[in-house]
């Protein structure tokens, strides 16, 4: 007997903060997509 398991996910990130080097300066982050996938595969 064999077996497939998947599984999968994906969120968007945004960020930001004040830049501690340059006074006034905003640093942002965006990530528009993250994807995880993994597998797995077995036998009986």
């Amino acid at each position: 007997m064999f077996s497939l398991e998947a599984q999968g996910n994906w969120s968007d990130f945004k960020g930001s903060d004040a830049n501690l080097a340059f006074a006034g300066v905003q640093d942002e982050s965006k990530l528009d997509a993250f994807g995880l996938f993994t597998g797995q595969v077995g036998y009986a």
